[in-house]
């Protein structure tokens, strides 16, 4: 089997402590997963499926995730819905929420015992429930099981950033990193590191909605009509997948924006429909539906559309060679000059 991801992932953590892992494991394993969004929600469900094909023993999951998490055998303690927070706007009125949920992880935490804590994503929930839990531990005096980071901090992304990393020392034993210049920064701001490659690089082999965690008997429609067919689109169709992102925020900031940059498009690419896998988040689902019935472009949506559902409309979107982000359409309407990438 081609060495993806989450093989990397496996290998790392035996390097970082998890001796528990290895030949001379003779007890369950106990892991305790935090994911605040429906990308964390996939990399947890993966990390699951993986670590019970791996563990000799049963292992035992409890946490915060997604549908997906939740099928592979973890009961969420709360939605993760509640953690789709973004800007430091959106997050005042939820404070007393975050506070709240912060208190419920931390007990949740010391209830299950867990043997190792993963935290996907929302760093900063993840940062305080973390910080609030090893002080607990210290305090009573307590074995403090290991936490590990999946998914590196952006700190390159804006400068001065990397010393925020300082801040996850002691917090974190270890982090893996899904970009290969991610680990020498971690390193060089004194965090143990292992990169373990890019989520997407397991989409043409992971199909997280199947009952068994691998497969290889699905593959990418190449025949337009078999697409068109299936989802009543009439001969002729243009298609332009769009993508506006998995939290409720990002939704309603940007949905005015891209209907001005689709209109615009619209104008130099005839017989234009736009196609918009989402999650399986209702509230989410239920926004973007609001917004797109007011639209001048027909719109095909795929509520939570698996992995096979999206690279087939990627495939079939203008030729198979592009789709459109916010970065993308953000662009065009500033510039007034419709279109998208081609890849």
């Amino acid at each position: 089997m081609r060495w993806l991801p989450w093989r990397k992932v496996v290998a790392a953590v035996r390097t970082c402590g998890w001796s528990f892992l290895g030949r001379h494991c003779y007890h369950d394993l106990r892991v305790f997963l935090i994911a605040g969004e429906p990308s964390g929600d996939v990399i947890g469900s993966r990390l699951m499926a993986s670590l019970s094909a791996a563990h000799p023993f049963d292992v035992k999951f409890s946490g915060i995730g997604g549908p997906l998490m939740e099928r592979q055998g973890m009961i969420s303690e709360f939605s993760m819905d509640d953690l789709s927070v973004m800007g430091a706007i959106e997050l005042i009125p939820h404070l007393i929420k975050l506070r709240v949920r912060i208190q419920q992880t931390v007990a949740a935490m010391e209830t299950f015992q867990p043997d190792v804590i993963v935290a996907i994503d929302s760093k900063g929930f993840c940062f305080r429930v973390l910080k609030s839990f090893k002080a607990k531990r210290l305090k009573q005096q307590q074995k403090i099981p290991l936490s590990i980071l999946y998914v590196a901090p952006s700190v390159w992304a804006w400068k001065g950033g990397e010393r925020q990393l300082q801040k996850w020392i002691g917090v974190v034993d270890h982090i893996l990193c899904i970009l290969p210049f991610e680990k020498p920064i971690c390193e060089a701001n004194g965090l143990s590191a292992t990169f373990v490659g890019h989520p997407v690089l397991e989409d043409a082999f992971f199909d997280s909605h199947k009952s068994s965690s691998w497969t290889s008997n699905w593959h990418i429609k190449e025949d337009k009509k078999i697409f068109f067919s299936e989802h009543h689109l009439p001969e002729g169709t243009t298609l332009l997948s769009l993508l506006p992102g998995s939290r409720l925020q990002e939704v309603k900031r940007m949905m005015r924006i891209y209907r001005d940059a689709i209109e615009m498009l619209s104008v130099d690419v005839p017989n234009l429909t736009v196609t918009i896998p989402t999650t399986f988040s209702r509230e989410l689902i239920q926004r973007i539906k609001s917004e797109t019935n007011k639209w001048k472009v027909p719109v095909l949506l795929l509520p939570g559309a698996t992995l096979k559902q999206k690279y087939e409309a990627f495939n079939i979107s203008f030729g198979g060679s592009c789709f459109a982000t916010e970065t993308d359409l953000c662009s065009r309407k500033s510039t007034a000059n419709a279109g998208s990438n081609r890849g």
